[in-house]
C-alpha cells in the first residue's frame, strides 16, 4: 500500500494514497465560505507495495476429554474436569443440575464437601470462544458412604492417605513404625490390624500354650502425599496377674492423647497381649481420650450404643477368658465432639464372621473393632453416624489350606474412587491345637 498526501502538487510519504483537494475539485454538495474545507480520503493499492496480512478464521471449541461420573465418599470433595481444543481464549461455564454456577469458569471444578444431599447431582460444562460453543456430556455425582474426618484415627485408618498401590509401587512419607520399641527402618508404610485367632497362640503340647505370635504387616502409601505425620507401634505386653501385671495397667501405660489403639489380642495362656497403636507426632492435632470397658457378652450391644451416643468410637476389642468378659477400648476425639454414632454388634464363631461382617457393611456400618477367641467368640463392632445407611463396599476372602480352596466375594461394587482404599478390617487365622499350620483364613476389607 502507498500513502500519498497531495497538496499544491507536492508529495509527502508513501504506503497509501491520501488525497486532499479544494472544494472546487471535489465533487461534494457545497463549500463553506469558499474555504478549502472538503476532504476526500481514500485508500488504494499501489503497484510494487506489500500485500495485506490475512487473519485465519477462528476454530470453534471441540471437547477432547469428557468429564466422568463418579462416586465420592461423604466428607470428601469430588473434582470434575474437561479438556478442549479451539482458538483461544476458551471460556468455561459449569452447570449443576442444569443451572449455571456463578464464578465456576475453569477447565475443572471441585465440589464442596460431599453430603448425602449431593447424591445424583448432575454436572456439565460449556466451552466457548468467538467461533462457537460446545457442551459436554452430563455426568452424575453419587454419594458414597462416609469417610472419617482428616485426623480421626479411630476407624478406617487407610482412608487417611492414598496408597502407593493405587499409583505405583513407591513409598512416601507419613508413617513410621515400631515393633516392641524398635523402630523399623524406612517409612511410608500403612499397617494392617493384628492377625487374630487361634493361630496367634502356638501350643507346646496339646494342653498348654507356651508362646504367642502376631503378624505385623504394612503396605506402601503414595509418595509426596500431604498427610498428618503418623506412627504405628506394634508392641507386646507381658501380663502376669500373680506379679501384679494386668492388661488394664499395660494399656493405661501406653495410652497417648495423640493416638488410638486400633487392634489388640489378649491370650492369658501365654500371658501376653498384642497391641497395635497409631498416633500423630503433631502437637497441634486434637487429642483423643481412651476409656477401657469390661463388658459381659450380653451387654456388648448396649455398651457400644452408649459409647456411640456420647460421640465415642470403640476402636479395639478382645476377650478375657478368665473373667468371661470382652475388653473394649473406646475413644473420644476433640476434633469432633458432637457426632452421634449408631451401633450394631455380633458375637460370632469363625465360620460366621464373614457373613456377619457383610451384613454390617450392607447396612452402612464401618466395622471399627474385631476381636476375641474361639472360647468366647469374636466380637464385631459396627458403628455409623446416625442416619448413614448407604451400604459400604466390601471384600471378603476365605481360604482353606487343607484343600487349597479359596473363595472371594465382592459386595456393593463398584468401589468408591480415589482417595478411598479398601481398609483391612480383620485377618482371622485358625489352626488345630498342637500344630503350627493354618487350617483356615478369614479376611475382610471395607471402604
Amino acid at each position: 500500500m502507498q500513502l500519498r498526501h497531495t497538496k499544491n502538487k507536492r508529495l509527502y510519504g508513501d504506503e497509501s494514497e491520501l488525497h486532499v483537494c479544494s472544494s472546487r475539485k471535489c465533487r461534494l454538495p457545497a463549500c463553506v465560505d469558499g474555504v478549502l474545507l472538503a476532504v476526500c480520503i481514500f485508500l488504494s493499492s499501489c503497484s510494487g507495495g506489500g500485500s495485506a496480512t490475512k487473519i485465519p478464521p477462528s476454530i470453534a471449541p471441540t471437547i477432547l476429554t469428557q468429564p466422568v461420573s463418579q462416586t465420592m465418599l461423604m466428607g470428601r470433595t469430588a473434582t470434575f474436569s474437561v479438556a478442549a481444543s479451539g482458538t483461544a481464549p476458551l471460556l468455561y461455564q459449569w452447570y449443576k443440575n442444569g443451572a449455571a454456577m456463578g464464578g465456576v469458569n475453569s477447565a475443572s471444578y471441585t465440589t464442596p464437601t460431599v453430603t448425602l444431599a449431593d447424591n445424583n447431582t448432575t454436572y456439565s460444562v460449556t466451552v466457548s470462544n468467538a467461533a462457537g460453543s460446545v457442551t459436554s456430556n452430563t455426568v452424575t455425582l453419587l454419594t458414597g458412604p462416609r469417610a472419617p474426618m482428616q485426623g480421626d484415627l479411630r476407624y478406617l485408618q487407610w482412608e487417611q492417605v492414598p496408597l502407593a498401590s493405587e499409583i505405583g509401587d513407591q513409598y512416601g512419607t507419613g508413617f513410621l513404625h515400631e515393633i516392641d520399641g524398635d523402630t523399623i527402618t524406612g517409612s511410608g508404610l500403612l499397617p494392617f490390624p493384628l492377625s487374630i485367632g487361634s493361630y496367634a497362640a502356638t501350643a507346646g503340647d496339646s494342653y498348654n500354650y507356651l508362646s504367642c505370635y502376631w503378624t505385623a504387616q504394612q503396605t506402601g502409601i503414595a509418595p509426596g502425599t500431604q498427610v498428618v505425620p503418623l506412627m504405628d507401634i506394634f508392641t507386646f505386653g507381658t501380663v502376669i496377674p500373680a506379679m501384679g501385671e494386668t492388661y488394664a495397667l499395660y494399656l493405661q501405660s501406653i495410652a497417648t492423647a495423640k493416638g488410638v489403639i486400633i487392634s489388640m489380642d489378649y491370650h492369658p495362656s501365654c500371658q501376653q497381649i498384642g497391641v497395635l497403636q497409631i498416633s500423630t507426632s503433631q502437637s497441634t492435632e486434637p487429642d483423643f481420650d481412651q476409656r477401657m470397658e469390661l463388658v459381659d457378652p450380653a451387654n456388648l450391644q448396649a455398651q457400644v450404643a452408649a459409647d456411640g451416643a456420647a460421640s465415642r468410637i470403640v476402636s479395639a476389642v478382645t476377650y478375657d477368658k478368665i473373667s468371661g468378659k470382652f475388653v473394649l477400648l473406646s475413644y473420644g476425639w476433640q476434633g469432633d465432639t458432637t457426632a452421634a454414632y449408631e451401633a450394631a454388634t455380633f458375637i460370632a464363631q469363625p465360620a460366621n464372621v464373614l457373613a456377619d461382617a457383610e451384613q454390617l457393611a450392607n447396612q452402612g456400618y464401618f466395622i471399627s473393632a474385631v476381636g476375641g477367641d474361639d472360647t468366647g467368640g469374636y466380637a464385631l463392632v459396627g458403628m455409623r453416624v446416625a442416619g448413614d445407611t448407604i451400604p459400604r463396599p466390601w471384600y471378603a476372602n476365605y481360604f482353606l489350606l487343607s484343600t487349597n480352596q479359596q473363595t472371594t466375594t465382592n459386595g456393593n461394587l463398584p468401589a468408591v474412587s480415589d482417595p478411598a482404599p479398601f481398609n483391612p478390617i480383620f485377618n482371622l487365622r485358625e489352626t488345630s491345637v498342637g500344630t503350627s499350620d493354618t487350617n483356615a483364613l478369614y479376611s475382610f476389607s471395607e471402604q
